[in-house]
């Protein structure tokens, strides 16, 4: 079968059942015409991130996922599988972030952390100026062009 009679068959079933959905809504007591197209579920989680930039370039190298229900291996998990199509699209380094935890003020209190991308991780427990310390480098050192500029090639040089 060739890719025309291919889409031609196509578009006939679709039109076929468009066809039937709309005789059955106008036939369809107003009621039930809900049933016959069912809504999205309405409980969708928003899930807050932080893309980071580059101190020099402003270019996107990492992205960090809070995730808030993330206590344990399998909720680790369940937020990187709802969350890969959007960080493996952007690329670049990606940690999921779960809640703070212990005892102390909450800017002092350490967190577990999983890198998923590009490579994952295991769940790492890190306190705030650690893991800072990890992204702040990760930013700082991405383009590198304002430290060495005097090594790179003219072509590489952003000071030109």
């Amino acid at each position: 079968m060739s890719m025309r009679v291919f889409r031609l068959s196509m578009e006939n079933s679709l039109e076929r059942d468009l066809a039937r959905l709309h005789g059955a809504f106008k036939g369809a007591p107003k009621s039930e015409r809900a049933a016959l197209f069912p809504r999205a579920p309405e409980n969708h989680d928003a899930v807050c991130s932080q893309a980071l930039p580059c101190q020099h370039c402003g270019a996107i190298v990492a992205l960090l996922i809070y995730a808030p229900g993330a206590v344990d291996a399998a909720s680790f998990d369940a937020y990187a599988s709802a969350m890969q199509m959007c960080y493996s699209d952007l690329n670049v380094a990606t940690w999921i972030v779960g809640p703070a935890v212990g005892e102390g003020p909450m800017g002092q209190r350490p967190a577990d952390t999983l890198r998923v991308w590009p490579a994952r991780g295991g769940i790492t427990r890190m306190d705030p100026d650690q893991f800072g310390a990890l992204i702040d480098a990760r930013t700082r050192e991405h383009c590198s062009a304002h430290f060495d500029a005097a090594l790179r090639p003219p072509e590489l040089r952003h000071d030109q």
